[in-house]
């Protein structure tokens, strides 16, 4: 009997815009801070209430729709999610007061969390997350670098409200994709079936070593991100020096990314990940320890590498203990905090020991967050072979073969 195969490029490439989308919004902040401040009379609080409102919904509604995939329809999700994310920032176009704009880019944050926890889940269930998580980070970074290429001529031409309506054209196109990755939904029959048989309390406390792991790796990264300017000012290397290697290190991130992509899973995830754990680790070693421009560059340079190794890798980790997508979508979320609480933790280590203190924040932080996803690589002990079919028949029709 022959089986009809979904050809399973669509439903991605839906994933991959999905997850993309709010963090074009965040690169654009800048530019639209600047000029609601000018534009509106904003207070300094009103300014910075805006980006947090944002991502305080986001991150809402990441965290309650890791859970919701796992019983509600993604098709329903996802749509929603791109309604609100399309309606937020076209009515934030036209708004005139702080509190309307805020309430509104809540809604639009709110949004992008639907969009980011369905979408994570749908490249969790790629034949190969690495690959499919480092294409997302390749399409966020030449999406955003577009956009933010077109906000000084959509600054002239119309302001702020001609970057909101930037953002809420973007995500039309979503609306009709939500039918192509409803495609990649986990077939909860299949699971219930009697084909599959893994341990479900095993797994319902270890798939929070993924989000754990996560979490705790993103608050190093951020801290060292946050004052890696004043690091390099520390050990004497100039404004410029420390530009050019800030820009070094973005194409460096984009270059290891593509790897990523053409690599995928044929490189173990211990390895991996150890292998972003040394590089980080190397990266913050000579941060801390340059004396000039060549070894701040060279920092910079292993932290990039480092860093755009680990997220895909993590995130495979944790696709492979939850063939839901659900912890997936929680690390996703849990990141986001990670980021918030990198830079707070930071203060009273600066504050005691100077910005030297930063180093003893990132290091415990990077290794334990290896250990986490290290542990979960080592119990995994999953057995699901109705789902596993279900990938392999979606993903033999990008190599335009079917299978009977």
């Amino acid at each position: 009997m022959s089986t009809v195969v979904r050809d399973a490029r669509l439903p991605m490439a839906a994933a991959i815009y999905g997850f993309i989308i709010s963090g074009v919004a965040f690169q654009l902040v800048p530019l639209l801070i600047s000029a609601l401040t000018r534009d509106l009379n904003l207070s300094a609080t009103q300014v910075g209430s805006i980006p947090a409102f944002e991502l305080g919904g986001l991150t809402l509604a990441n965290v309650v729709g890791a859970w919701l995939i796992r019983t509600h329809s993604w098709k329903v999700l996802f749509t929603l999610g791109w309604t609100f994310w399309v309606a937020g920032n076209v009515v934030s176009a036209a708004s005139a007061d702080a509190p309307t704009l805020l309430a509104l880019r809540c809604v639009v944050g709110i949004g992008g969390g639907l969009l980011s926890a369905v979408s994570t889940a749908a490249l969790a269930r790629a034949a190969s997350p690495e690959r499919a998580f480092a294409a997302s980070a390749v399409a966020q970074a030449v999406l955003g670098a577009a956009c933010t290429l077109a906000a000084p001529t959509l600054l002239a031409a119309g302001s702020w409200s001609a970057l909101y309506l930037l953002l809420g054209a973007l995500g039309v196109p979503g609306l009709f994709l939500a039918r192509a990755i409803a495609t990649l939904a986990a077939n909860r029959a299949a699971e219930q079936g009697s084909e599959v048989r893994y341990d479900r309390s095993l797994l319902s406390a270890r798939i929070l070593l993924g989000p754990v792991g996560v979490l705790l790796s993103y608050v190093a990264m951020s801290t060292v991100w946050t004052y890696y300017g004043q690091i390099g000012e520390a050990g004497g290397a100039t404004t410029a020096a420390i530009a050019s290697a800030l820009s070094l290190g973005a194409i460096s991130g984009l270059v290891t990314s593509l790897l990523v992509t053409a690599v995928g899973s044929k490189v173990p995830r211990g390895v991996a990940l150890l292998a972003s754990l040394i590089l980080t680790c190397g990266g913050v070693y000579l941060a801390f320890s340059s004396s000039g421009s060549w070894m701040f560059a060279a920092s910079v340079l292993l932290w990039t590498c480092g860093t755009n190794i680990f997220t895909p890798y993590a995130y495979g980790a944790t696709a492979a203990a939850d063939p839901t997508g659900s912890s997936t979508a929680l690390a996703s979320a849990v990141s986001g905090a990670g980021f918030a609480l990198g830079p707070l933790l930071a203060v009273p280590f600066i504050e005691s020991g100077g910005i030297g203190g930063v180093r003893w924040l990132a290091w415990p932080f990077l290794v334990a967050g290896f250990i986490a996803l290290a542990l979960l690589l080592q119990r995994i002990r999953v057995h699901i072979p109705a789902i596993a079919q279900v990938d392999q028949r979606q993903w033999t029709s990008s190599n335009g073969t079917s299978r009977s």
